[in-house]
């Protein structure tokens, strides 16, 4: 009876549980400008409804001013970047031409040293 329950238990977690992977932002300083880019983990939902693909928006926020893009979970960004700037970052779920929901993840903190007139940033 013991191992039945198990069996049963172990049957029903799998299927009320699924599992999402998002993987996570990295920025790199290059010198006189930062790459921003999601590492190589790919993304992965198994959670219905099940899309079938995926995108990444990126949003670049320094006050007063903010930028959003909208891109492939592969695409690298080129930003110079000065003051402290935070970049959000989100997985879009997609089926079909459809977005069908979206998985936040960790918003990065960091200070730049470009050599811009003022604080924010400048998309190269």
């Amino acid at each position: 009876m013991r191992k039945l329950f198990i069996l049963v238990f172990t049957i029903m977690t799998t299927c009320v549980f699924g599992q999402i992977t998002t993987g996570q932002m990295t920025i790199q300083n290059m010198g006189n400008h930062y790459e921003i880019k999601k590492d190589n983990v790919v993304p992965v939902n198994n959670v219905y409804p099940y899309p079938d693909s995926s995108s990444i928006r990126i949003s670049v926020l320094s006050s007063p001013y903010w930028e959003s893009n909208n891109v492939s979970t592969t695409t690298m960004l080129k930003y110079k970047l000065k003051g402290v700037v935070l970049i959000s970052s989100c997985v879009y779920w997609w089926k079909g031409n459809k977005r069908i929901g979206q998985t936040n993840m960790k918003t990065l903190c960091i200070t730049g040293n470009s050599n811009l007139p003022t604080n924010g940033f400048l998309k190269i």
